[in-house]
């Protein structure tokens, strides 16, 4: 199967081609592919790179969220679009679980984090089953203190940007570790929903959009 895979929520942008198992281009651009003119030359980049045309492409995939919500849009819009024009298959991967892939298979849960601003971080927990990643806690967004409180205290193995930010908070617990992963997903999502491990093509975005705030502040 070829898979388009790209993330377009974050500063690290990035678009991978798996074809036949294994991610044969990618590209990490300099500039963040939150916006649309950087995603489409990025991806006739990244398609000439892989020697394959956009119409040989069989699933269309993008990142979730958390993160911007012009970027998430961009994309999400863009792979839907392909796909729909062709009659392909679509798949979308939440950031925190492609973080969580890149950990692999350990003895333990693993919690990736993100910097969510504002003082804030996305959080959730995962379990690696085999070939399988199971959400064991939804994401959520929250302060740091008041998220590690939440979790047990057994083995846990911490990812991700906020992970690396708060590496002393966490490692204050003797049985959780920060494991280094990389910010750029694209490939993570590529592998991802080759085995098996896709969600619906739409969006994760856990906090209230600025408008949807100010509606309800309005409304109340």
């Amino acid at each position: 199967m070829n898979i388009l895979a790209v993330d377009t929520g974050s500063e690290h942008g990035s678009a991978a081609v798996r074809m036949g198992g294994a991610v044969v281009a990618e590209i990490r651009p300099e500039t963040s592919l939150q916006y649309s003119e950087h995603l489409f030359e990025s991806i006739d980049a990244l398609l000439d790179q892989a020697g394959i045309p956009l119409d040989d492409i069989d699933l269309f995939a993008a990142v979730r969220g958390p993160g911007s919500f012009t970027g998430l849009r961009v994309g999400l819009a863009a792979m839907d679009g392909f796909a729909f024009a062709r009659g392909k298959e679509t798949a979308g991967v939440s950031a925190l679980a492609a973080l969580a892939w890149q950990v692999g298979a350990v003895n333990g849960s693993i919690v990736p984090i993100l910097d969510a601003r504002r003082g804030e971080i996305y959080g959730a927990v995962y379990e690696r089953r085999g070939e399988e990643l199971v959400e064991v806690t939804p994401a959520a967004v929250l302060q740091p203190a008041e998220w590690l409180r939440t979790l047990s205290g057994d083995a846990k193995y911490f990812c991700g940007g906020g992970a690396e930010i708060h590496r002393i908070l966490i490692e204050t617990h003797e049985e959780w570790t920060v494991v280094q992963v990389s910010p750029y997903l694209a490939a993570t999502i590529a592998e991802m929903v080759g085995r098996g491990n896709g969600e619906a093509l739409e969006p994760l975005y856990i906090r209230r959009t600025a408008a949807e705030i100010h509606l309800m502040k309005a409304q109340s």
